[in-house]
């Protein structure tokens, strides 16, 4: 698996610099802004992906797709009237991201409200938007077909978004459209925002679904004192923290940040002059959907990016895609001649190349190599040692590169968007609290699970400013605090009963709940096998 996911992984980084180049050249409709999109992206590398320290993510696989999409709806919302090649490219694009990223569904709400508000300001036709909302539609249903009906794409904000665009501008916009624009616009935005709500939560009610209720929770701990044991798994990642001034102090540096607030700029000054003329009811020119499309994308991803640091990885690539504006020949009219514009677009080039080259050369110092013998033990000894249709148990991260590397069956795994999974997850994590042990050996015992593996890190850390699993542990049972954690006690005890210790090197413990099934090297004497890395 490791393997596979790395030339894979590869192969999507090159798709991702391929795709940068041709949006941004559609959108400034000039292959110098190729050029310079792809630049920005080399010379801010560090800041665009995490793909150099740990490939096999699914934002790794998904954001490609992603870029893909907001390509087809780019040029779609660019012509005059939209064909089945537009609807065909928004629809496989669509229903790919959604299988290859949970988090895919956010990402296209926030989509589905640009596009409408395009559609608000008048921007867009009322065919272009349902052509849009019926492609993405037949996306989302063919995801959720091949999802084996997941239901919580039913009850996602992208269903409710989307439902809500569709029954105004199938029903609503004839009569909305006799109103004055700025009335019309207000109407506009409060219809949509009341049956956006309306749909979301009459679906939620009638389906019994709140899987993505930790969404909600994690933003309101944000901004208040709200804690839950599955926010403070989130909230307790670096990368789930509000964003630093790190990442603007190093695309700044690189020119990146000035150049793409240059190019917005003038984009947004285009735009506030057409608006301006059509509130005095006068004939005006706005900028093509596409590009405004792509500006209010970048402002919601840059409101993203400030309240979850990791969500940098949407905003930094596209600051990148709109730097390409600066070679537009229609938003840098000011210039006076071609000779004078391609003069300022190589100063521009060079004067970014100065930090640029040397971030290049950090990033090429980086040397990864796949090598964890203490995991390689602890999965050799998995697939010798227990039954082919043993069922594990543990952290969520090595619970999916067990399930894959060995073939056994899992109960919890990293899909946290699912509100049964997140249930499960927390009754493994019940090893990790304050709980006696027979406590733990039940719940574990009621999931059917017969293994269950505990990692060093996660088991002996007790304190670490509120963010060690004993400190998570006592958000939802206060009555426990101050009693000892029971992983700790089970890691250094050779006989935890009622657990049986079967498996041990110097990283993970493994710990029989079942006896019900046979080993092939561990026998019934409760040997524990305390293994060295070869």
């Amino acid at each position: 698996p490791p393997f596979f996911y790395l030339g894979a992984v590869w192969i999507c980084a090159g798709f991702t610099t391929g795709l940068i180049f041709i949006l941004a050249t559609v959108l400034s409709e000039s292959l110098l802004g190729g050029i310079i999109a792809c630049a920005c992206f080399f010379f801010n590398h560090g800041e665009c992906t995490r793909v150099m320290w740990t490939p096999p993510l699914r934002e790794s696989f998904a954001f490609p797709i992603c870029l893909l999409q907001i390509l087809a709806v780019t040029c779609t919302l660019n012509t005059m009237r939209s064909g089945w090649r537009n609807l065909v490219s928004i629809s496989l694009s669509t229903m790919a991201f959604i299988l290859s990223w949970q988090f895919a569904q956010f990402m296209l709400f926030t989509q589905v409200c640009a596009v409408y508000v395009l559609y608000a300001l008048g921007s867009i036709s009322k065919d272009i938007l349902t052509s849009y909302n019926i492609s993405l539609l037949i996306g989302l249903l063919h995801a959720v077909a091949l999802m084996f009906g997941n239901e919580m794409l039913f009850c996602s904000l992208l269903f409710a978004a989307l439902s809500a665009s569709l029954i105004i501008s199938l029903l609503g916009h004839s009569m909305l459209h006799r109103l004055h624009y700025a009335i019309r616009i207000v109407l506009q935005f409060v219809l949509f925002g009341l049956l956006a709500v309306g749909i979301k939560s009459g679906l939620s009610k009638a389906m019994l679904l709140q899987d993505d209720a930790h969404v909600l929770e994690i933003f309101k701990s944000k901004f208040t004192d709200f804690k839950s044991f599955n926010t403070q798994l989130y909230n307790c990642a670096k990368e789930f923290d509000f964003l630093g001034w790190e990442m603007p102090l190093n695309i700044t540096q690189t020119l990146l940040l000035p150049t793409a607030c240059a190019a917005i700029l003038s984009a947004a000054v285009a735009l506030l002059k057409a608006l301006a003329n059509m509130f005095r009811s006068q004939d005006a020119e706005i900028p093509k959907p596409g590009l405004l499309y792509n500006l209010i994308q970048t402002a919601v991803y840059a409101i993203m990016a400030l309240l979850i640091m990791r969500l940098k990885l949407f905003l930094t690539p596209h600051l990148c895609i709109l730097s390409s504006l600066v070679a537009s020949p229609k938003l840098t009219s000011a210039f006076r001649s071609r000779e004078y514009h391609a003069a300022f677009i190589v100063a521009l080039l060079a004067a970014m190349s100065y930090k640029g080259f040397q971030n290049i050369r950090d990033q090429r110092q980086i040397m990864g190599e796949y090598s964890d013998p203490e995991l390689e033990n602890l999965f050799e000894w998995i697939t010798r040692s227990t039954d082919e249709n043993a069922v594990f148990a543990g952290p969520m991260p090595l619970m999916a590169n067990l399930m894959l590397s060995t073939d056994r069956a899992i109960v919890n795994h990293p899909h946290f968007e699912d509100a049964g999974s997140r249930q499960r997850t927390k009754s493994v994590y019940s090893i990790f609290s304050r709980k006696e042990p027979q406590q733990v050996f039940d719940i574990l015992k009621d999931m059917q699970v017969d293994y269950v593996v505990i990692s060093q890190g996660w088991c002996l850390s007790v304190q670490r400013n509120g963010c060690a699993m004993p400190e998570l542990w006592d958000i939802e049972e206060p009555h426990n605090a101050g009693k000892p954690a029971v992983c700790p006690r089970l890691w250094k005890n050779s006989r935890p009963a009622p657990f049986i210790n079967v498996f041990k090197n110097e990283m993970y413990l493994v710990l029989q709940v079942s006896a019900d099934k046979t080993q092939k090297v561990v026998n019934i004497k409760e040997k524990v096998v305390t293994s060295k890395p070869r």
